[in-house]
């Protein structure tokens, strides 16, 4: 397709007197995991060669072009609903609501907009849906861009957080390595719960302790990934009974890291059923940790913990910082 029938949507519209013409695209809405993204790319007078659908292109030419849209004159805007929200409406309503954030977060308003697919949603602009349109025009081929290196980029920083899953190569799609894995491990609160493939593997935390130990390990790392943590070790063994089940390096500091879960039904909670012993042993694991790894011997540690509660549906975490 040549340059000029790549931009036939625009230049009519523009003939019709519209200038900023804003393109939507969004990727993820068909994986097990992760958020769903959309874009919206207003394309000015910098277009970069070879701009296509990102479904034709190669991950490293989608990144460069992900790279040139970003540091060009183009307008763009990105929109991302989580994983935990897409459970809660669904799928088709979550993708709506990730393009109208993604219009709503534009440098200037559009006054037209060209959304991918043969579904239209209801927006305050006018707008147009275009069936394949990441392939038939320009804006579109740019949003497609922009959402899909986006939200690969957020897989692969989940990957190190969740590293038996292999985000970094499915990006949370349906392959035979994801399916298997969630079927052997249970699947981690990035996971879309109400999805097939991940609601039949769903633990009965009540019953199954072990699994309600590692999702709230799972739910710390990802909360503290999203608080901007780097995810080191996890389940750091450092001789009998003495293992630390989180070490990451957050604002300048080496966190290790104890988890205790627990659900609504406990007498107790999480955070007071750490005693003396425990603690020693959490300190000797940490000693043996900075013996064994000189390349952090020098930045300042502290031992934290996190209280997880699974109440339902809902997790919540409490966390306590020096907390030994």
């Amino acid at each position: 397709m040549n340059l000029m029938e790549f931009q036939v949507f625009e230049q009519k519209l523009q003939a019709q007197g519209y200038r900023r013409i804003a393109g939507i695209d969004e990727a993820g809405r068909g994986p097990l995991a992760g958020p769903v993204v959309a874009a919206a790319a207003v394309l000015n007078r910098d277009i970069p060669d070879g701009l296509a659908d990102s479904k034709q292109l190669s991950e490293n030419r989608r990144e460069a072009l992900y790279e040139e849209l970003t540091g060009g004159d183009c307008d763009y805007g990105i929109g991302i609903v989580e994983h935990s929200d897409i459970d809660k409406m669904n799928i088709l309503q979550a993708t709506v609501l990730a393009m109208k954030r993604a219009v709503g977060t534009l440098g200037t308003p559009p006054e037209f907009l060209l959304v991918d697919g043969k579904y239209l949603p209801r927006f305050i602009y006018p707008a147009r849906a275009i069936t394949k349109g990441d392939a038939r025009c320009r804006s579109i081929a740019a949003a497609s861009i922009l959402a899909k290196v986006t939200r690969d980029r957020i897989m692969r920083q989940l990957d190190p957080v969740f590293p038996q899953y292999g985000f970094a190569r499915h990006k949370g799609y349906g392959t035979r390595e994801h399916l298997d894995a969630i079927a052997r491990l249970g699947p981690t609160p990035i996971h879309r719960l109400t999805f097939g493939g991940v609601r039949e593997h769903l633990p009965q935390f009540r019953t199954e302790r072990r699994a309600l130990g590692k999702w709230g390990e799972d739910s710390t790392c990802l909360y503290l990934w999203k608080k901007g943590a780097r995810i080191i070790r996890r389940n750091y063994h450092a001789g009998r009974e003495a293992e630390l089940d989180i070490v990451a390096m957050m604002d300048g500091r080496l966190r290790f890291i104890e988890v205790k879960t627990g659900t609504e039904r406990d007498f107790s909670l999480p955070d007071e059923w750490v005693d003396r012993r425990k603690e020693q042993k959490i300190l000797e694991a940490s000693e043996y940790f900075l013996y064994k790894h000189e390349e952090y011997q020098d930045i300042p540690c502290q031992l934290d913990m996190a209280a997880v509660i699974v109440t339902g549906a809902d997790t919540s975490i409490t966390y306590y910082e020096n907390a030994f």
